[in-house]
């Protein structure tokens, strides 16, 4: 007995006969992506099943055969300290090419004996938007939710003798920092109850970044030490000197500072510029004799400590004597971070010295203001007792 087909049955033979017919068409293209493949399906099942390929994390080479994630593979494949570069306001910075997709390093230390392997120093990097210069102290405040930066600080301080790179960072380029930063040692830590930490860091020595060789979760860069060239000559040291003296009785004089008079003339540990008499040049040129006794080696490495004095000066003043707003000198970040990256001591010199030659002259019409003030006040006064006196 012949059974009579069911219409449903048939559109559903038809449907399956067209889905394999459109599947085997499927099977059987090339892919556009991956001509040597036969389709899609195995194109995409080869785009993870890759032959045994090589990618470098930290300090070892690393082989693989099987599936892997196309976004690790992206992120360990590509290289490592891809950097672009880009000058502003006279200083170059350096940014990331691409910061959705960075390499990972979780281990520092993977790091560090990379950068050892090949005997280059590395150093953490510490963007900040001021400058640190050779010999400055550096205190930071840093804040509970700041957890990656103190994590790192924390790991520097035991692992690579407290050594980190500050690099002054430009607020208007997020992400950017300079090509020349300074070394700094931490001196101590201490975390407090509201999870704020304070760092107590000095300036050291100048280094120009290298490679990056670490990105997550914190910068790290192989780094080149910077040394000022040793260059003949007269210098300009000595006026350098004599015109700070000259602006601090100005400024004592102009802003009316007497309590300052008996500082200035005792010459003790409260003159305001005690701390550059160890590096200040001797103008009978006999000073040779005390380089040990003030801890310099070279009367080259006591004029590198002075001319970072003089920068220190041009950039911050004299605390409680001198504020560069009151003579309209006040250097910017970028013209600092100029003067870091020189490695000529007497052009650091020249420029402090043209700074404060400058201020010394706005002090100056000042003093002569105030006088010409005074013997009016004077003059008033005297034409006042004589018309009460007829």
């Amino acid at each position: 007995m012949a059974m009579k087909a069911c219409p449903r049955h048939i559109s559903c033979v038809l449907i399956l006969l067209l889905a394999g017919r459109g599947a085997l068409a499927f099977l059987s293209a090339p892919c556009p992506l991956h001509p040597s493949s036969s389709s899609p399906l195995v194109a995409a099942t080869h785009s993870h099943l890759r032959a045994p390929h090589s990618f470098i994390r930290g300090s070892q080479k690393h082989r693989a055969w099987g599936l892997t994630s196309p976004v690790r593979e992206t992120r360990l494949t590509m290289g490592i300290g891809r950097l672009e570069g880009f000058d502003h306001e006279g200083v170059k910075f350096l940014r990331l090419c691409d910061p959705s997709s960075r390499p990972t390093c979780s281990d520092s230390s993977v790091a560090t004996e990379n950068a050892s392997a090949h005997h280059t120093p590395s150093l953490a990097l510490f963007r900040i938007g001021r400058v640190l210069l050779p010999g400055s102290s550096f205190p930071l405040q840093i804040f509970k939710h700041k957890t990656t930066t103190q994590e790192m600080l924390r790991k520097e301080a035991a692992e690579n003798k407290g050594r980190i790179g500050v690099v002054f960072s430009d607020t208007d380029h997020k992400g950017s920092f300079a090509t020349v930063g300074c070394e700094a040692v931490i001196e101590s830590l201490t975390q407090l109850d509201d999870g704020r930490l304070i760092v107590e860091c000095t300036g050291t020595r100048r280094f120009r970044v290298g490679e990056v060789c670490q990105q997550e979760p914190y910068l790290r860069a192989e780094v080149e030490y910077m040394e000022d060239l040793e260059q003949g000559g007269e210098s300009c040291e000595v006026e350098c000197w004599k015109m700070l003296q000259e602006l601090v009785w100005l400024c004592v004089e102009v802003w009316d500072k007497r309590s300052w008079v008996s500082l200035l003339m005792s010459g003790g540990e409260g003159h305001p510029l005690h701390k550059f008499k160890h590096s200040a040049p001797s103008p009978s040129g006999d000073g040779k004799s005390l380089l040990v006794e003030n801890g310099f080696a070279t009367d080259q490495e006591r004029r590198e400590s002075f001319s970072w004095h003089m920068v220190r000066v041009i950039r911050n003043g004299i605390p409680g004597l001198w504020d560069h707003d009151m003579t309209g000198t006040t250097s910017s970040p970028s013209k600092v971070q100029q003067l870091l990256e020189t490695t000529s001591c007497e052009e650091r010199l020249r420029e402090c010295l043209a700074t404060m030659t400058s201020a010394r002259d706005v002090l100056r019409l000042r003093q002569r203001l105030k006088d010409f003030v005074d013997e009016r006040e004077v003059s008033e006064q005297t034409t006042e007792d004589g018309v009460d006196e007829e």
